[in-house]
């Protein structure tokens, strides 16, 4: 838990407000109002008067010293983990436009509004946890070096939004053994968000450029309402060959705590 905090040094001949912008205080009373406040945990504070935000549970306010907002009180950071949020976070949390990091983890909350995401994008914001940043349920890359339905060279990985993984492949050499491994790996939030803004769609291979035969790179995403995207390559592109690159570098750092032998020609046959 941040200790809630107003603390500050005004340099010389700077007034000091030590009110937060009107603006400020509507996008606290609206996360209140939006996410059940009435049932939270811990609301001490909450929706008091004028002058009193910065001493609500779990807001932590600082005075701001550059731009035009300087010599006002500002809310720096929100501390509300396992609070009891429940409920849509709402868009009026991009007013906050001081916050360095938001904490609303083990609450049952939406995805935090996109203006709010695009701070993070920037660095500008620590966000717990970062999987409120995109609805990406899994990410899964299949690598064939051969035509369709060879095992021989074959490899697919998986990874998911609870930080699991697991990565089958086969030797290139017909008959040798195929491997599944399974583990824990970081990294999924920051790729799930760059795939969601671009859209896996810009990443399909141009029309009619496919080979009949030869290396596929197969990319599928599954969101977490259902929908599921596909794009398959032949020769990489550079943006293809980054993403690729990037899942690969995901499975490198893994942790992996099992591994057995794949059955890859059942899994060809049930495609």
């Amino acid at each position: 838990m941040w200790a809630v905090a107003v603390w500050a040094l005004a340099s010389p001949g700077v007034a000091v407000d030590v009110r937060i912008a009107p603006r400020e205080r509507a996008a606290l009373v609206a996360l209140y109002e939006a996410t059940n406040g009435k049932h939270w945990h811990r609301a001490d504070g909450w929706l008091g008067p004028v002058g009193s935000e910065c001493r609500w549970w779990g807001v932590d306010c600082n005075l701001v010293i550059r731009g035009p907002e300087t010599g006002r009180y500002a809310v720096f950071r929100l501390d509300l983990e396992a609070n009891g949020l429940s409920g849509e976070l709402p868009a009026a949390l991009a007013e906050l436009t001081h916050l360095v990091g938001l904490d609303v983890r083990d609450n049952d909350v939406g995805r935090v509004p996109e203006a709010v995401a695009a701070r993070w994008d920037t660095g500008l914001l620590e966000l717990w946890p970062a999987s409120l940043l995109h609805g990406v349920a899994e990410i899964s890359m299949e690598t064939s070096s051969l035509p369709e339905g060879g095992c021989a060279g074959r490899r697919r990985a998986t990874l998911r939004a609870d930080g699991s993984v697991t990565d089958e492949g086969c030797g290139h050499v017909l008959n040798q053994l195929c491997i599944r491994r399974e583990g824990q790996a970081g990294g999924f939030d920051l790729l799930a968000r760059l795939v969601e803004k671009a859209g896996l769609p810009s990443f399909a291979e141009v029309p009619g450029s496919l080979p009949a035969a030869g290396p596929r790179t197969r990319i599928s995403v599954e969101h977490k309402d259902g929908r599921r995207e596909e794009v398959e390559y032949g020769e990489l592109s550079l943006d293809q060959w980054a993403l690729a690159t990037t899942i690969r570098g995901i499975l490198i750092r893994a942790r992996w705590t099992k591994s057995s032998p794949w059955d890859c020609d059942a899994n060809t046959r049930s495609r």
